[in-house]
């Protein structure tokens, strides 16, 4: 009977010991994407670098880790990533949920993409700031004037 509850103890440990996930993070930044119809990727300019990540890393982390190997900030900018399915698609990372789902939609090796952020680029966002900056100045001339 002990020798019975030993070897499931021992199963049971092996059964609770999981590897940690994964991914070959292929960082492109700067350059432009083109998929060929049949489904071949490349990307002509910018930079790229590659990383391995694990599953347990936070977006935040993520994000950290990006802009260090590329050596760059990420202020102004959006992270996409496509899935091993379909390299046509590519899917906007912005919190730990995006990080957990580009996991799961990627077996060994996913593809990262750091593009300006639309929002910043945006007729609205540069009016808004145009129109911020002249108040400002205005402003400012109001009172030393």
């Amino acid at each position: 009977m002990d020798d019975l509850v030993s070897v499931s103890s021992e199963k049971f440990r092996d059964i609770s010991v999981t590897e940690k996930k994964r991914l070959t993070c292929f960082l492109y930044c700067g350059g432009e994407r083109k998929v060929l119809p049949d489904g071949t990727f490349y990307y002509v300019g910018g930079v790229s670098e590659a990383m391995l990540i694990e599953d347990n890393v936070s977006n935040k982390e993520l994000l950290s880790k990006i802009g260090s190997c590329l050596n760059i900030s990420l202020h102004n900018k959006s992270i996409f990533y496509n899935t091993k399915m379909d390299k046509t698609k590519y899917l906007r990372m912005k919190d730990d949920n995006g990080v957990k789902m580009m996991f799961y939609l990627n077996e060994d090796q996913v593809d990262v993409f750091v593009d300006e952020d639309p929002f910043y680029t945006s007729t609205r966002y540069i009016q808004f700031v145009s129109q911020l900056l002249n108040w400002k100045f205005s402003s400012a001339a109001l009172i030393v004037g």
